[in-house]
């Protein structure tokens, strides 16, 4: 049900404001991030995710999109 997207184009910090990535204690660890959104109205819910290196180098995206 994930769809990856192998390209993704990040905001920039002046974008979304607070845009902070904090550096990973260790170089071998990745660092995910997800998030969710609600769309009562629509009864609909998204979901994102993705991984970075400890570089910050973006990894891999996932978003999905379900109906209510």
């Amino acid at each position: 049900m994930w769809s990856v997207m192998s390209e993704f184009a990040c905001p920039s910090k002046d974008e979304v404001g607070a845009n902070i990535w904090f550096v990973p204690l260790v170089d071998a660890v990745n660092k995910i991030n997800v998030d969710a959104a609600i769309f009562a109205e629509d009864k609909m819910t998204g979901l994102g995710a993705l991984i970075r290196d400890h570089s910050g180098q973006l990894l891999v995206t996932a978003t999905t999109c379900m109906m209510r």
